[in-house]
Parts: C-alpha cells; sequence; structure tokens
C-alpha cells in the first residue's frame, strides 16, 4: 500500500468521526501537557542558570572555607593571574534597631582587592550609586526583608555586635535571589573593617571565609577546571579544608533539586499520559468494533491484516502528532505563568530555546505512547473474515498468538522505555512501571467484580432506576473497565499525595514536643553561659540544658589519613560527596559525664577504660564513618592531634529538639581545647521575642535560633511543593474525566437509540438522565473507593516506614475523596450523554429504519 493511497484513506475515515476525533486527541493532550510543562519549567530554569552562572556565583571563581584563606592570588601559577577579586566573610548574627527589636541576620564584610562587587552581573542599590561610596567601617546596606522587620530607613541605626552602624542603602535587587536553599535571615553587607568593629570573629563563629575570582572574558570551562585542579594543589588544605567553585558548576544543589524535580514530578505527569492512552486504546477498539464492516471490504479487496493495522495506525499517529502539538504548546505556559507568579524564583523563560525540545520531547513521547496503547485493540483486525460483508454472523478469525503476545510485550516494553526517558535511572523506570502495571491490575480486577455482580443482583428487590443504570455497566461497549481504571489511578495519585503532605504537615507542626527547647544559642562563649541561663530563668525559661563545644577536623581513622579514605570510597562506586562531606566536615566534639536523655547505648560501654581517651559516636554516623568497637580516631583541634577510642554506639532521637550530638567524648580530655557553648530552654510563645532581644542586647555574638518560625517555613516549603504534586495529580484526574467523556461519545448512537427506545414506551427525558446517571455514580463509587484504598495503603507505608512516622493517613479525606469521584464522573458522563438525551426520539427511530 502507497504513503499517497494510505493518507487518503486516513483523511475520508477523518471526515465521519469529529467526536473520536476530538476525544482521541484530547486524552493525549492532558497527558502531554503536563509532561512537557514539567519539562519546560525545569528546561527554562536550568536556561536561566546557564545564561547567568557568572551572574550568580559573583564571578569567574569561588574558594570557599571555614578557615581563614591564605591570599589565593599569590597561589595561581603567574599566567594565571586573576583579574578582579573580592574577599567576603559571611556570618549569621544577631542585629538590632534602634528600639532595642532584632533579628537574625546573614551579615557579608566584603573586603575589595581588585574591581568591584560583585565581579560579574549587577547590584542594584537604593539610593543608585556605587556600593564604594555607600559603605565605610560604620556604615551598612541591607535587605527590604530587613528593612521591613526592624522598621529601619536610610539614615537609622542599626546595632551589630553591640556596635552601632548607619544604614546607607537597601539592596533592590540581586542576582543571589536565584536560590532553593534554606536561610535563617536576610542578609545586609559591611565592610571588613566594619565585621572588625563589629567583633564577630570570636571562638566558634560560625564563619565562611570567600574569595570570589574573575578571569579575562571569554576563559572557557576547560581553562577554569584546570585553574581550580592548580588551586586545590597549591593552596594548604585544598580538598580537605577549601571547597572551590566554578561558575559553570555553581548552585549544585539547585542544579540537584532540578535534576530530582525533572525525574520524579516527570513520571507524575506520565502517568497522566499513560492514563491518556488507555483512553485512546479504548476509543480504538470502540473505532474497530464500528468498523468492523468496512475492515471485511478492505480484506475483500485484497488488503492484508497488517496493511489494514497499518492504515489504522496512520490514523492513529496524526491524531496523536496533532493532540501532542496542542498539548505541547499548553505545557509551555506553564514556565511563563511560573515565571510571572514568582519572579524571585526564577527569570522569564527564553521560550525560543526551550520550545523546539520540548516540542519535540512531548510529540514524540506522545505519539510513541499513543501507537503503544493502540497496537493490542487494533489486533482484533485479525478477527474480522472477508465473509462479514455477505454474512452479518460470520464467526470471527482467531488472532495468532504471535500478534496477541507480540503486542502486549511491545507495549510493556514501552511503557518501561517512557519511564526510563523521563527518570533517567532503569531501576526506577522499571519500579514505575510495575507499579503502574499493578495498580492497573487491582483496578481492573475491581472494575470486572462489579461487572459480575451486576448479574447477581436481585432485580425484583432493586429500584428500576438503580437497576437500569447497573445493568448499563455490562452493555457492549460500555468501556466500564478503562475508565474505572483511569479515574481510579487518578485519585490515587492526587489523594495519596494529599494524604502523604497532610501527615507530614501535621507532623511538622506538632514537631515540637510538649518540654523540648523552643529556643537554641549558639556562638555562646564559656564566661557567658551564666549571665544567660540568669535571664533565661528571669523569663520563665524551663529545661535549659548547655553543651560545651569544640570543633575539629578527622584526621586518621584506624591509622589511615582521612584524605585516602574519601579515594577508596569513590573508588569502589560509594558516594563520593558523601564521603567527602562525613570525613572532611567540622566535627562538633562535646563531652558529657551522662548521655542526654533520648540517646540510648546499643554497643559498648560509656567511659569504663581507666587511661583511655573514650568516645561515643552515633550508630548512623558510624556506619558513614566504616568504624566500630575498638576504632581509633584522630581528631585535629586546631593543629593538635588527639586520638579518641570508640568504646561505644547508641542511637539519639533527634526529633527530641534537645542539642544531641554525633560524637561525645569522655570529660577531661577537650577541657582546654578553645571552645563555645550551645544552649537550649523552653519559653512560651509570648516571651520569645523579649528574650531575643535581652539577649541580642546583652551578649550581642549570641545567635538566637527560634524553632518555632522555622517550623513555620518548612512548613509553607512543605505547603508549595505539595500544591505543585497535586496540580499534576489533577491533569491524571482530568485524564480520566475526558476518558470517560470520550469512552460515552464513542457510544453515543447506541446511546441515543436506548434513549429513544425508553422515551418511546413513556420514560421521560429526567428518568433517562437519572438512569445514566446512576450507571457514572457507580462507575465513580468504584473508581474512588479502589483508588482511595491504594492511597491510603501507599501513603501509610511509605509515611510508616520510610518516613517513620506513626500517624495514620485522613480517613475523612478518603471518604471525600470517593464523593468527589462520584460527582466528577456522574458530572462528565452527563456531559457527554447531553446530545443523545436531547435527539428527538422519532428522528432516531428513523435513521434505524
Amino acid at each position: 500500500m502507497s504513503a499517497a493511497l494510505l493518507l487518503r484513506m486516513m483523511l475520508r475515515q477523518s471526515r465521519g468521526g469529529r467526536g473520536r476525533l476530538l476525544f482521541f486527541g484530547a486524552c493525549i493532550a492532558v497527558g502531554v501537557a503536563a509532561l512537557v510543562g514539567v519539562g519546560a519549567l525545569v528546561d527554562s530554569i536550568e536556561a536561566g542558570l546557564h545564561a547567568r552562572s557568572r551572574e550568580l556565583l559573583g564571578g569567574d571563581m569561588e574558594v570557599e572555607s571555614r578557615r581563614p584563606l591564605p591570599d589565593v592570588s599569590a597561589h595561581l601559577p603567574a599566567h594565571r593571574r586573576e583579574l578582579g577579586r573580592v574577599d567576603v566573610t559571611a556570618l549569621p548574627t544577631m542585629v538590632q534597631n534602634a528600639a532595642g527589636e532584632s533579628r537574625l541576620a546573614e551579615v557579608k564584610a566584603i573586603d575589595v582587592k581588585r574591581g568591584r562587587y560583585p565581579l560579574a552581573g549587577g547590584l542594584s542599590l537604593r539610593p543608585a550609586r556605587p556600593i564604594e561610596e555607600l559603605l565605610d567601617a560604620r556604615s551598612v546596606i541591607v535587605t527590604p526583608e530587613l528593612e521591613r522587620d526592624l522598621g529601619l530607613r536610610l539614615g537609622g541605626e542599626l546595632r551589630i555586635g553591640g556596635q552601632p552602624f548607619t544604614v546607607r542603602g537597601v539592596i533592590a535587587q540581586q542576582p543571589e535571589r536565584l536560590q532553593f536553599s534554606f536561610v535563617f535571615g536576610p542578609e545586609l553587607l559591611l565592610t571588613a573593617a566594619g565585621l572588625e568593629r563589629a567583633g564577630l570573629l570570636g571562638q566558634g563563629s560560625r564563619v565562611r571565609y570567600r574569595s570570589l575570582l574573575a578571569f579575562a572574558d571569554g576563559t572557557s570551562p576547560q581553562t577554569l577546571a584546570q585553574i581550580k585542579r592548580e588551586l586545590l594543589a597549591a593552596l594548604p588544605g585544598g580538598g580537605m579544608f577549601v571547597e572551590i567553585e566554578t561558575h559553570d558548576e555553581a548552585q549544585p544543589a539547585l542544579r540537584d533539586t532540578l535534576d530530582r524535580v525533572r525525574r520524579y514530578l516527570g513520571l507524575v505527569a506520565l502517568l497522566s499520559l499513560l492514563l491518556g492512552c488507555v483512553g485512546v486504546a479504548q476509543i480504538a477498539s470502540t473505532w474497530i468494533a464500528q468498523s468492523a464492516q468496512q475492515t471485511a471490504v478492505l480484506r475483500c479487496l485484497g488488503f492484508r491484516p497488517r496493511d489494514v493495522l497499518a492504515f489504522h495506525l496512520g490514523h492513529v499517529l496524526l491524531i496523536a502528532v496533532l493532540g501532542s502539538t496542542a498539548g505541547s504548546l499548553v505545557g509551555l505556559a506553564l514556565p511563563v505563568l511560573a515565571a510571572r507568579a514568582r519572579p524571585e524564583l526564577m527569570p522569564e523563560p527564553d521560550l525560543s530555546a526551550i520550545a523546539g525540545g520540548a516540542l519535540a520531547q512531548g510529540v514524540g513521547l506522545g505519539a510513541f505512547v499513543a501507537l503503544l496503547f493502540c497496537v493490542p485493540p487494533l489486533t482484533a483486525i485479525w478477527k474480522v473474515s472477508p465473509a462479514l460483508v455477505l454474512r452479518s454472523e460470520a464467526a470471527p478469525l482467531p488472532v495468532p498468538r504471535s500478534v496477541r503476545f507480540g503486542a502486549a510485550a511491545l507495549s510493556a516494553a514501552g511503557v518501561f522505555l517512557a519511564a526510563w526517558s523521563q527518570a533517567r535511572d532503569a531501576l526506577h523506570a522499571l519500579a514505575f512501571a510495575g507499579g503502574v502495571v499493578a495498580l492497573a491490575g487491582l483496578l481492573w480486577l475491581g472494575a470486572t467484580a462489579l461487572q459480575r455482580m451486576v448479574g447477581l443482583l436481585p432485580r425484583a428487590r432493586l429500584p428500576a432506576l438503580l437497576w437500569q443504570g447497573a445493568a448499563a455497566l455490562v452493555r457492549p461497549g460500555a468501556g466500564t473497565t478503562s475508565s474505572i481504571v483511569a479515574l481510579g489511578l487518578g485519585t490515587l495519585v492526587v489523594l495519596a499525595i494529599s494524604l502523604v503532605e497532610g501527615i507530614v504537615d501535621a507532623e511538622v507542626r506538632s514537631a515540637l514536643p510538649t518540654d523540648a527547647p523552643s529556643v537554641f544559642l549558639a556562638d555562646v562563649q564559656p564566661d557567658q553561659w551564666a549571665g544567660i541561663e540568669q535571664l533565661g530563668k528571669r523569663h520563665r525559661a524551663r529545661n535549659i540544658q548547655n553543651a560545651p563545644v569544640v570543633m575539629a577536623r578527622l584526621s586518621r581513622i584506624d591509622g589511615r589519613p582521612v584524605s585516602e579514605l574519601v579515594r577508596e570510597r569513590a573508588r569502589t562506586g560509594g558516594d563520593a560527596q558523601r564521603a567527602s562531606w562525613v570525613f572532611t566536615r567540622e566535627q562538633r566534639v562535646t563531652w558529657q559525664a551522662r548521655l542526654p536523655e533520648h540517646n540510648t547505648i546499643v554497643a559498648g560501654a560509656l567511659w569504663h577504660k581507666p587511661g583511655v581517651a573514650e568516645i561515643s559516636i552515633e550508630q548512623d554516623y558510624a556506619r558513614d564513618l566504616g568504624v566500630g568497637l575498638g576504632s581509633t580516631i584522630v581528631f585535629d583541634v586546631q593543629g593538635v592531634q588527639m586520638p579518641f577510642a570508640v568504646t561505644s554506639v547508641r542511637t539519639v532521637e533527634w526529633r527530641s529538639f534537645s542539642p544531641n550530638f554525633f560524637l561525645v567524648a569522655e570529660p577531661g580530655y577537650l577541657d582546654d581545647a578553645p571552645q563555645f557553648h550551645i544552649g537550649a530552654m523552653r519559653v512560651d510563645a509570648d516571651a520569645e521575642q523579649t528574650l531575643q532581644n535581652e539577649l541580642s542586647a546583652r551578649y550581642p555574638n549570641v545567635t538566637v535560633i527560634r524553632v518555632r518560625s522555622i517550623i513555620e517555613r518548612v512548613s509553607a516549603i512543605l505547603d508549595q511543593v505539595a500544591l505543585g504534586v497535586r496540580l499534576l495529580g489533577g491533569f491524571a484526574v482530568l485524564t480520566g474525566l475526558v476518558i470517560l467523556i470520550g469512552t460515552v461519545a464513542a457510544t453515543q448512537l447506541r446511546r441515543a437509540r436506548e434513549a429513544a427506545l425508553l422515551k418511546t414506551l413513556g420514560v421521560t427525558r429526567a428518568r433517562v438522565a437519572a438512569m445514566f446517571a446512576w450507571e457514572y455514580a457507580l462507575r465513580g463509587a468504584v473508581a474512588g473507593a479502589l483508588g482511595s484504598l491504594g492511597a491510603y495503603a501507599l501513603a501509610h507505608g511509605f509515611t510508616s516506614q520510610v518516613l517513620e512516622l506513626s500517624r495514620a493517613p485522613s480517613l475523612a479525606l478518603c471518604a471525600a475523596a470517593v464523593l468527589s469521584a462520584v460527582l466528577l464522573s456522574m458530572f462528565g458522563g452527563l456531559l457527554a450523554s447531553l446530545r443523545a438525551l436531547l435527539v428527538p426520539p422519532l428522528l432516531v427511530l428513523r435513521q434505524d429504519a
């Protein structure tokens, strides 16, 4: 069969099936819109990151350390000299306005060596003057958030470390706002001389030292990578205490987050497309049944089954491409809407840079999955006998076993490949495909059981409306199974996300136990604790706790250098990033005669070896380090090597909100080391701000962290994430409704005949509509009940086994989901049946004449 003939046949076939084409395309378009929307949103953010990478980093390269950095320029080879350099010292601290109100803020002290700040991109200030003119040792520049929270104004006073500073400017806009990281407070800028004047760089201060470097324009990523390697080798502590990022690899946390969003939300969106293709398969099945006579004629004219299959698949491909194109265009609008709704999170997307790839992905995947799902129902072509042209009762022909099993295997493999294209991980794709097949199988069993039960219903004892509605579920071509599977999966997705979100949100909001500390105090100097404790008692604080802390670095474990252990972990296939963090992070070591209440020893004993410096280590952290009882750990404490023997392993109840540590040393060995204290206390909500203000005034170096406000911010973040996932789940529900409407529309002629016959027998239009409503309600009830049951089991298993939360999912929400499925099913079904209900009986009966 030539391509020209095939195209003419497809166009002629399309003329008489506009309703089928509409719902066929809609099923695909809804799923593709969700799929392309997620991909386009991530692509637009990544494109913004790539285009603004120098601006976001503030230069070409950033060198960062928790220890004071040496002169970075002096460690560059002579032919690698930078063109600009800015040193930045950053730390969180408490700041106060003139009225004594305090706020936790991020202080950034800048010291421009060459050029300006930032070295790349711009910093929009109010008033619009160069930053060098606004800043000196007695002035600061603040963010609008800090200006609002503390009621600051230009020329007003702000106290940092107890020293007064004048507010000389406000940051109107800055590049670094494009980030998803969690921060404790807004930032402010001052000079290095101003930071020294504030006196905040005491022992235990959580300071980050950064050097921003700018090189010649057009320096390639390869050259920057070479400079990074040279610096790591030349700087003391390179690879251990010093981290270096180039602008093209900056924002790693954001990039990882975007990758996870693409993979996991992409799978949720793919579910909508798969559900849509279930509807496509149902419509294709009805289509084949209605065109049996046409297929028989083609067989008589010499067309082989595979020729007829090619004709129908070509028709499917044409509709799928059109539907996928429409869905892709809708999906491309998502990044535009997101940029306008949240301009602080992402720039206005350049659709010209992402439209081509998004359209290709949407059209390609939509057409591919639609063809896969249409192959199994289209194998019914083999059943059509050419004799059907002459004898309507001609027996169907058998379908070759190779065709039946080949079509099923092709569909299963296609689902896996589609999931793999989204997850980019074979194991995740296999789990997704297996889960979808299993859930669809359970819903199919439920739909089959419903149809079997209809035959067992006692007709005489049931109202006529209910019986007629139930009987309609088992009529030929009713599409009961596909609509229940689609609606049930859509309900499961939306409800499962809502149940998990409800449990997590409730746990977060009630995370602060009755007597747990609500205020934490960091950077406390040893001689300050007695006064802080008295101040807390004056404000009726209770459960006051205090722990000394020494900052140290791991030097050797069981005689092996840490650098060797990091390389070995990476070489053996372990998580190199995780290994680097575990082995090279600054270790916070405390010492206590007795372990805190929420610590339980699971191996060894506490302080039982006289003359041996003992240490107790948390169980999971011991596993990360690869140590156990009898291991020896050597710490580098301000250049002094201090060995400890692991004599106990313990578990920690981290949700107790008490000060807990991975490492607890035996008292007497670290007492003289440079140290600071961490404090915690339970304070009533109405006294927290007053206590914070007084602490900030008397002890300006102490950082006050209020847990309640952090929990509120975490809850807000969870709400935003859950909203996005629920919207994608809503696409799945919408797809189920489209399938139901499409299935009903595909049998429009049959339903019109039924309605006409019933009206002829004296049944009113309202009563016919009520019969249809009962049919759709039963479909929605079964789909909602099975979907809710699956969602409850999935949410309960995930929260109890993965998140280890004991709270049970909400039964009320499950009941509401069942009711919603019933109402949506009734609405969609009656909407699709409206035309059949309005057709005059005489017109239908004349058509049958």
